[in-house]
């Protein structure tokens, strides 16, 4: 009986919350597949994706302004950090693996962070206030991070990062999954401060999902890949 009242509880406690939701289907009128998904506000949203576009919307994803970072027309941007509506942080893959900065609205784009290892292919990077992380695949061996202090300013190279398996790579795409990290079977769980490694913790089975929200909407994008 307890059972029952508690699930009673959940289903109104959902009804209560999800009143009067409504999801409106956006398109990008641009022909690009996005990637990348970050919501400063209600109104200001930027994406990131391939041949080198980024696009931004200052009311809120009525009207959209794309902009093609130079040199990057057959890259893929998989990751975008913003943290206004005239700053914003993009993530290029593959070789070499870049991260770029803009302070005026995607007019003028520049690079703050690069690494030309061959097999480097940075995924994503999460931010919590002026401190970020970038993770990548494995590299020798080990999970590639890259941490910053100043708002993306400037970045470096983690060392002692954890251990993988063999075959073991991480997720791409939309840069959301970042502060758990999954892979084939694993998670990497952040332990410490920016400086410190991550611990893998195994998994009985690999699956997950991802979105954004803000406090009163909630963001998703999707696209077709091959």
């Amino acid at each position: 009986m307890l059972y029952k009242y508690y699930l009673l509880f959940l289903t109104m406690l959902f009804i209560g919350r999800s009143y009067g939701q409504q999801v409106e289907q956006l398109t990008s009128g641009e022909p690009v597949s996005i990637r990348g998904l970050s919501v400063v506000s209600d109104d200001v949203i930027w994406v990131s994706g391939s041949r080198g576009k980024v696009g931004r919307s200052v009311n809120g994803g009525a009207n959209w302004t794309w902009m093609q970072v130079p040199g990057y027309e057959k890259r893929e941007f998989r990751d975008i950090e913003a943290l206004d509506s005239n700053t914003a942080i993009i993530l290029a893959i593959s070789e070499p693996g870049a991260i770029l900065k803009t302070s005026d609205g995607g007019l003028t784009w520049k690079t703050v962070y690069a690494d030309s290892s061959k097999g480097v292919f940075m995924d994503a990077f999460h931010f919590e206030g002026p401190r970020g992380t970038v993770i990548g695949d494995p590299l020798d061996g080990t999970i590639y991070l890259a941490a910053t202090n100043d708002h993306g300013n400037t970045w470096r190279r983690i060392q002692n990062t954890p251990a993988v398996d063999t075959g073991e790579a991480c997720f791409a795409s939309s840069g959301f999954y970042f502060q758990w990290q999954c892979s084939i079977n694993q998670t990497w769980q952040k332990t410490g401060n920016y400086n410190s490694c991550y611990s893998p913790a195994r998994l009985p089975q690999f699956g997950g999902m991802a979105f954004r929200a803000k406090p009163y909407n909630l963001w998703h994008i999707g696209c077709r890949y091959q």
